[in-house]
């Protein structure tokens, strides 16, 4: 999590980006390439996926339009919609074709990385889940952690299927 990643780490000037900490960006990228040589499975989470993105070549849409901030922006709590998920698509085998999260973001993956494919998308198309198509690699632009245990909520799916399903994959 934190703030927004430094647009110059994916080639861009700042257009909408706020609360960067490049020093903070820069350790985390360095840290998913850590991952990646030791072989380890990765799930990254809100500003995880996005690193996921930049990490494998990919930009960031550094502010979603008025209308997608309704959908996903934070408003003193976490929006809550519907999703689409592709058959076939870890999302889709943990929540079937439609699933319901949770958002708190006003940022999204733009031109997806090398070996990325999207796993599931918002209805105004927003990516919210990619994996890498040869390596552990998962993000989701929506919060588990906030969909399960205590934090179970009625309106979404329960977060706890995905922690599971990346805990087998160690």
């Amino acid at each position: 999590g934190g703030g927004d990643i430094a647009p110059s780490l994916f080639h861009c000037q700042p257009k909408g980006s706020r609360n960067i900490d490049e020093a903070l960006d820069r350790f985390q990228l360095a840290l998913l390439q850590s991952f990646l040589r030791a072989g380890k499975p990765v799930l990254g989470i809100c500003k995880g996926l996005q690193i996921i993105n930049v990490g494998f070549g990919g930009t960031i849409i550094q502010d979603l339009n008025p209308s997608s901030l309704d959908i996903h922006a934070w408003d003193k709590k976490d929006r809550i919609h519907a999703t689409k998920a592709p058959r076939g698509s870890f999302p889709f085998h943990l929540y079937g074709p439609r699933p319901v999260v949770n958002s708190a973001h006003h940022q999204a993956a733009g031109s997806i990385g090398n070996g990325l494919r999207v796993a599931q998308y918002a209805e105004d198309f927003v990516v919210e889940a990619l994996y890498h198509e040869k390596l552990p690699v998962l993000g989701v632009q929506w919060h588990p952690e906030r969909m399960c245990f205590s934090h179970a909520r009625q309106d979404t799916g329960d977060g706890s299927l995905l922690l599971k399903y990346f805990l087998s994959l160690f």
